[in-house]
């Protein structure tokens, strides 16, 4: 099994992470859609001077939110 997405910054009992480490970690994802979705809005995103940090929670929400009953 994979370990957790690196690297891990602790805010509000989250963690944040990179959109590159988020997009090893869940290998259905592409670094590039991860970004997209922050760039359009839908996901939320941390500077942290020029670094930008994704919460991990934040787009298994996400996620969650956007899933189809699969009989559609």
């Amino acid at each position: 099994m994979p370990s957790d997405p690196q690297p891990s910054v602790g805010v509000d009992g989250g963690d944040l992470c990179t959109a590159a480490s988020l997009a090893a970690h869940y290998t259905f994802l592409s670094e590039r859609a991860i970004r997209s979705l922050y760039e359009t809005g839908r996901l939320g995103r941390y500077k942290i001077g020029r670094r930008v940090y994704i919460s991990e929670r934040e787009l298994m929400a996400l996620l969650s939110s956007s899933r189809q009953d699969p009989s559609r």
